[in-house]
């Protein structure tokens, strides 16, 4: 429980998480309830709609996933407080985009708009995935990342992939029971509560904005402070660290060759391993004086 909560004192990992985790609510509402929105709502016809729908909602997440990890790559990653900073504040433009589709999205009547939109909205969302995903893998000690990725799994699955449809469904049935607009339509057949219920999910992704937010607030203090610990996450994926005393690389009384002399060397090579510190060539090859 110590290492539970632990992972969770992170600020960056669970405002990224969460912003996750808004971001595949989104995303399942979409895939669960556009197809009835826009042949109940939007009047479209159901093969042109199955065909659009099917075409947006392949091509949108997977090409923004290839576009948002190659981005942010060419931009220089997301290792170090710097990085992480221009990494969060791309995903944040990406964001922002993704939320002006949404809006777009839930109000305007034309199908084919709506569509279109719809594919931005699933583009600049799946764009978000791989550095947001990095970052908060990246954003607790080594010896906890195992237990960190389990614990957003258990958040996006229940919070996410779960939690829209049900949520979103309750929602329209709530709707459907006290709109007058629906008194004389059939059970869940009732456009008001489809465009109502519909209008929810997409206008959910202000939240992951939101949490994109203070994802990024934080890392604009700790890059303002160059301090790397503020961030969460093990150092030593920040700075090289220095071999402890009792691996000085040499002992400079010694000769080369010598059992004490390949004593520091195997030292040195054990602490590069322990610490993951890019190994050194020339200084692990250097001669004692």
């Amino acid at each position: 429980m110590t290492e539970v909560c632990s992972v969770l004192r992170q600020p960056l990992f669970t405002w990224t998480v969460l912003g996750l985790t808004s971001l595949y609510f989104v995303c399942t509402g979409i895939q669960f309830w556009a197809t009835d929105y826009f042949i109940t709502v939007l009047h479209g016809d159901k093969e042109t709609v199955m065909i659009l729908f099917v075409l947006a909602s392949a091509t949108g997440p997977i090409g923004g996933v290839m576009f948002g990890g190659w981005f942010v790559d060419y931009c220089g990653g997301y290792k170090g407080p710097k990085q992480r900073m221009r990494a969060l504040s791309i995903t944040l433009a990406f964001g922002v985009l993704a939320n002006i589709s949404a809006a777009l999205a839930a109000f305007l009547q034309s199908l084919i708009a709506v569509m279109v939109w719809s594919w931005i909205l699933l583009f600049f969302g799946g764009a978000c995935l791989p550095a947001l995903t990095g970052i908060y893998i990246d954003a607790v000690a080594t010896h906890l990342k195992a237990l960190a990725s389990s614990l957003s799994q258990i958040c996006m699955n229940l919070l996410g992939y779960a939690l829209s449809p049900l949520l979103s469904g309750w929602l329209m049935s709530l709707f459907e029971a006290k709109l007058p607009a629906c008194h004389d339509t059939e059970a869940g057949h009732c456009p008001a509560a489809f465009t109502w219920g519909f209008r929810i999910v997409l206008l959910w992704s202000q939240a992951a904005l939101m949490l994109q937010i203070a994802a990024w607030f934080h890392a604009w203090r700790a890059s303002r402070g160059n301090d790397s610990t503020a961030l969460g996450g093990d150092p030593q994926g920040d700075a090289p660290a220095s071999p402890p005393a009792e691996y000085s690389l040499f002992d400079k009384t010694s000769e080369p060759g010598s059992p004490t002399h390949r004593h520091s060397i195997a030292g040195y090579v054990r602490h590069v391993t322990r610490s993951s510190r890019p190994f050194d060539s020339d200084e692990c090859l250097v001669q004692a004086s």
